[in-house]
């Protein structure tokens, strides 16, 4: 039986993690927008699709310069 395990990372330097729906909130504390998604009820399958668009939403706030 196959089984999907996930992990995550914070920064490029962070600490990586097996993937639960607590670390992942802690993570994205700050962040309402990928909190948001996250959290939402929106069935989005597989669960690694919401994972990568919550990681996506959350890295383009990451990447903008606030020159």
């Amino acid at each position: 039986k196959a089984v999907d395990e996930l992990f995550i990372q914070s920064g490029s330097g962070g600490k990586i993690v097996a993937y639960t729906p607590a670390v992942m909130n802690e993570l994205i504390k700050d962040h309402p927008e990928a909190l948001s998604l996250l959290n939402s009820k929106k069935k989005i399958n597989p669960v690694t699709k919401k994972l990568q668009a919550v990681a996506e939403i959350y890295n383009r706030g990451q990447m903008m310069s606030k020159n």
